[in-house]
């Protein structure tokens, strides 16, 4: 197959691939293939429309990046000129504003390279556990957690179980002491006898009636009769010492109205000393049958409270007891409570050569309005 170029009509000639229009030549040996004219400029008005419409997506998936990029670039170029044409009092207005004034944790007072900041922990200044007297059955309980308490005010009612109160009855009974007076009052009449036989044996003896042997062996008697009154007496009085001891100490546990041969059904436990309770047990209700040394709760100081910490040995050197400070907490971080230090340990907690010194350290702090509460964490500052 050939190409040729008919001159007179213009047309140009292309393969039959082209899908055109065709014609024999003169001689008939072979097939010529032309492309009309408007069929050849339809092709090219096709082609360049899905050029255009394939730019046109291209360009709609790359433009909204590209005008980010644009916009960064000119932010970027805008502040950066104006760092280069700001003033320097600008700079440092600007500067000032970033840096607050004044620590959020020390509001109120600006602190010195020289203070010393430590942290700390809020504790009672005095608690203790209270637990049950003996076994018995809860009847009442009288106080709740955070209740201001007086010393020796009920704070549980407990009725005495039947063994209990039969193991306290004992302690305080008086059957050891009539034991011991059935005693004596047997030896105090052994001895009016052998005082009666040894007047009359003296008698005897002064008239020649009886031998003076007889006389010094009724001696002998009536003395072993003094002496055996004698240990038997202070027996009594050990055994009776004994007894009001257990009273008093029962009168501690019980109440007062422990006595001899005597003791309450219904005791109560009381709070040792002026406070708050700080803790009940939470399992403790009406009617509940208890054992004998059962944790009932804590009784604890709230004002003042106490403050501890562990310092390091440079800033435990520091300080000396009856310096004031404050502090702050997170529970109240736009205020101060102030505080004083009341001892600083002089050895240090751990001794070894091969760690480092750390030593305790106390302070007191007021709580007249009973904010501060045990477990807080403390940030304290001493001014220097």
């Amino acid at each position: 197959m050939r190409l040729r170029t008919v001159t007179p009509r213009g047309r140009l000639f292309f393969p039959r691939s082209l899908n055109m229009t065709s014609r024999s030549s003169s001689s008939g040996s072979s097939r010529d293939i032309f492309i009309h004219p408007t069929s050849m400029l339809r092709n090219i008005l096709t082609s360049a429309w899905r050029a255009a419409c394939v730019l046109a997506f291209l360009f709609a998936l790359c433009a909204p990046g590209f005008a980010q990029n644009q916009t960064v670039t000119e932010t970027e170029t805008g502040q950066s000129a104006a760092k280069e044409n700001a003033t320097p009092s600008a700079i440092n207005s600007t500067a000032l504003e970033a840096v607050p004034a004044e620590s959020p944790s020390t509001p109120g007072k600006a602190l010195n390279p020289d203070d010393i900041i430590f942290q700390g922990k809020l504790y009672s200044s005095r608690k203790e556990q209270v637990s049950t007297s003996g076994a018995g059955r809860i009847k009442d309980i009288h106080v709740s957690v955070g209740d201001e308490v007086k010393e020796d005010q009920p704070l549980v009612s407990i009725e005495l179980l039947e063994p209990a109160y039969k193991k306290f009855l004992k302690d305080v009974s008086s059957e050891p002491l009539i034991d011991i007076e059935n005693q004596l009052a047997e030896v105090d009449a052994q001895l009016r006898e052998a005082r009666r036989t040894l007047d009359e044996l003296q008698v005897l003896a002064d008239n020649d009636f009886a031998a003076p042997a007889s006389v010094r062996d009724q001696k002998t008697k009536l003395d072993l009769l003094q002496r055996k009154r004698d240990s038997i007496q202070r027996n009594y009085s050990n055994v009776k010492t004994a007894i009001q001891d257990r009273i008093e100490s029962l009168r501690e546990i019980l109440g007062d109205d422990v006595d001899l041969d005597h003791v309450p059904r219904v005791v109560s436990v009381d709070a040792p000393f002026d406070g708050h309770v700080l803790q009940l047990n939470p399992d403790f209700y009406v009617g509940q049958d208890v054992p004998e040394g059962m944790n009932i709760g804590i009784v604890g100081v709230l004002d003042p409270m106490v403050i501890r910490a562990h310092l390091f040995e440079l800033e435990a050197s520091r300080i000396v007891p009856g310096e004031e400070c404050y502090f702050t907490l997170g529970a109240y971080p736009d205020r101060q409570f102030p505080a004083k230090v009341s001892y600083v340990s002089l050895t240090p907690i751990s001794p070894g050569l091969d760690q480092p010194s750390y030593y305790d350290v106390e302070l007191s702090a007021p709580n007249p309005d009973l904010l501060l509460r045990e477990g807080f964490k403390v940030e304290v500052v001493i001014q220097k």
